[in-house]
């Protein structure tokens, strides 16, 4: 028998996102319209690679729980705190290589 979760996705659950993101990553850079092959072991390569990694930190983040039965694991709360800080400066990170992308790529963005 399958092992369901009591919790269930919320509407802006980070995990749901960082996943969406990831694959959102994978099939943009794909199109070569937007990313030349040439660029496919460089660029692309690096936005796909921090996409995967900041669901990565997140999944290793939402893994680790602090709080037990009746004890509260503050060792536990750093590490989870250090895998969210390392997302959030990947996120910075990818945010910083799609701007490059989109300047060196001439790539149009909605909404401007």
């Amino acid at each position: 028998m399958k092992h369901v979760s009591k919790r269930t996705p919320g509407k802006f659950d980070v995990l749901v996102k960082a996943k969406e993101l990831a694959i959102y990553t994978i099939h943009i850079t794909h199109n070569e319209k937007h990313f030349p092959k040439k660029y496919r072991f460089s660029i692309v390569k690096n936005l796909q690679d921090k996409a995967m990694y900041i669901l990565d930190c997140l999944t290793m983040a939402n893994e680790l729980n602090p709080c037990g039965k009746d004890t509260f694991y503050p060792e536990i709360y750093e590490r989870r705190k250090v895998y969210q800080k390392e997302a959030y400066a990947a996120c910075r990170s990818l945010l910083t290589m799609i701007d490059i992308a989109v300047e060196l790529f001439d790539i149009q963005v909605a909404g401007s």
